[in-house]
């Protein structure tokens, strides 16, 4: 399964070529999830924030461990299964380059799909306190 769209909101053409890539559309399995949202500038001291779409029982589930990757690199994540949130936190030392693709191992496929996902994902900068909004 694979997801496109494009719209940014807060930086303009920032996800021209956003795209999403599921391992796994069986429902109730283990999927990974490849994504590229299409970030223009590269990203360090701050935070980012990806809202995945809650219903049923959720794409995080309290007893898989997540791993989160930017361009094969692996980061700290947290995990909020009760919104379906992950944060990847990063150091001033840390960078995230412009057009990263992030990996997400073991998310769990809801047992139903909506027919429209619309993930979001946002980076907050601990220096500016602006925040960028990604929605695809």
């Amino acid at each position: 399964m694979t997801i496109q769209a494009a719209a940014a909101i807060g930086e303009t053409g920032a996800i021209a070529n956003s795209f999403y890539t599921f391992s796994n559309n069986e429902l109730t399995q283990l999927t990974d999830l490849q994504m590229t949202p299409g970030t223009t500038n590269p990203y360090s001291d701050g935070y980012f924030i990806f809202e995945f779409p809650h219903y049923d029982i959720g794409w995080i589930a309290e007893t898989n461990t997540i791993t989160c990757a930017a361009d094969a690199v692996l980061y700290a994540c947290e995990r909020y299964p009760g919104i379906d949130w992950i944060v990847i936190p990063l150091s001033g030392v840390q960078t995230i380059a412009a057009g990263a693709v992030f990996d997400f191992t073991d998310l769990q496929v809801p047992r139903y799909l909506k027919t429209s996902l619309t993930p979001v994902v946002r980076f907050v900068s601990n220096t500016d306190q602006r925040e960028k909004l990604y929605r695809t």
